[in-house]
């Protein structure tokens, strides 16, 4: 289940770092059919480099916090009542 998770939290990253690129290239053109092959190529580009861009983001967090769970350690001060 956990590896769900992190599937679906990698993909929601994902998500939300392409639509505004998506938005926005689009919203430069009125019709589909102004879109030249060049220029489509370049924006499926554009939204894939920002989609893994946050999920290489996510990956280094999610590395960084599982490692900082495991190098926790408890250290005792042991004294000596004389």
């Amino acid at each position: 289940m956990k590896c769900f998770n992190d599937w679906f939290k990698a993909s929601l990253y994902c998500l939300i770092a392409a639509i505004p690129v998506i938005i926005a290239e689009f919203s430069k053109y009125k019709t589909f059919s102004d879109i030249s092959d060049i220029t489509l190529f370049i924006i499926i580009a554009n939204v894939l480099l920002q989609g893994l861009i946050a999920v290489r983001a996510f990956i280094d967090q999610s590395i960084t916090r599982n490692g900082s769970k495991k190098d926790k350690r408890v250290v005792e001060l042991i004294t000596e009542d004389k």
